[in-house]
């Protein structure tokens, strides 16, 4: 129940509720999504390399190439946020408070969805990795660290676009420190004074502050980042985040509920790139 709405009761206050301040989900468009209703696990195929060789005898077999196909596996977890909101209470305060729980909750799975996605390049443990002294000493994000999580991808062929680079707000700022990530004349964003910076270097920037859910792993100010292509990461999704409003006339309250089931996981290693760097 939501205990503390009896708070509320006062002689007289706004009507406004100002939620806390509180980040949505914003990684969902930048991984490969797909609809597994009714399954409990998801297979993505990885399809091997081919090669072409040289043909030096006519009359004979071509040979094959003999493509790989590797099935990868994901696990779908079910998740729930819910509420309730006693009748009496709610009647007695000048605002909805099933509906300012329906947008609470539906940022609530948003941000469990992005989890869900970062959880999955975490427990990969990628092969690529970036040093957080890239640059020559230990320091915060550079774009010494972004160059080099991008020459990773080139080298391995992976393609150009559909790039996204998942940094913290310490990795972000530190980054608008250098004049070639902020000055025209190497970058046609106006990133000071927007104060943000959404695309360098051929990635879609996305940062991800302190969540309830974890966020980025930070060990002893070592901050972990993602530099990933999109088809390098497979999300399944047996049950879209939804919310249900009901009675619950055990508890003479309305229920609010939010349910997420999904699972995520790296599909090709030579898509993702872990990035350390040093936050003081």
């Amino acid at each position: 129940m939501s205990i503390d709405l009896s708070n509320m009761l006062a002689t007289q206050f706004a009507e406004e509720v100002k939620h806390k301040f509180q980040g949505a989900g914003i990684l969902r468009d930048t991984v490969r999504v797909r609809d597994v209703r009714g399954a409990k696990t998801v297979q993505f195929n990885l399809m091997g390399r081919g090669n072409a060789a040289e043909r030096t005898t006519i009359h004979t077999a071509i040979p094959l190439m003999n493509v790989t196909h590797e099935p990868v596996t994901v696990s779908v977890k079910n998740y729930t946020a819910s509420e309730l909101t006693d009748i009496f209470l709610d009647n007695q305060v000048p605002f909805d408070e099933k509906m300012e729980l329906v947008e609470t909750i539906s940022t609530a799975l948003g941000r469990r969805l992005d989890q869900i996605i970062l959880d999955a390049m975490v427990a990969a443990t990628p092969a690529k990795q970036i040093a957080n002294d890239v640059s020559g000493v230990a320091s915060n994000l550079t774009i010494d660290a972004i160059r080099a999580a991008a020459k990773a991808l080139d080298e391995d062929g992976v393609p150009d676009g559909d790039r996204t680079l998942v940094i913290s707000p310490s990795g972000l700022h530190s980054l608008l420190e250098d004049t070639q990530a902020t000055s025209v004349d190497f970058n046609n964003v106006k990133a000071l004074v927007r104060g943000d910076l959404d695309t360098f270097y051929g990635f879609q920037i996305k940062k991800i502050g302190n969540r309830e859910e974890g966020g980025l792993p930070i060990n002893l100010g070592n901050r972990t980042g993602f530099a990933y292509h999109k088809a390098a990461i497979g999300l399944g999704v047996n049950m879209e985040p939804t919310v249900r409003i009901d009675w619950d006339e055990q508890y003479g309250a309305h229920r609010v509920t939010g349910f997420l089931s999904a699972g995520c996981g790296v599909i090709d290693g030579l898509g993702l790139v872990e990035i350390t760097t040093l936050e003081s």
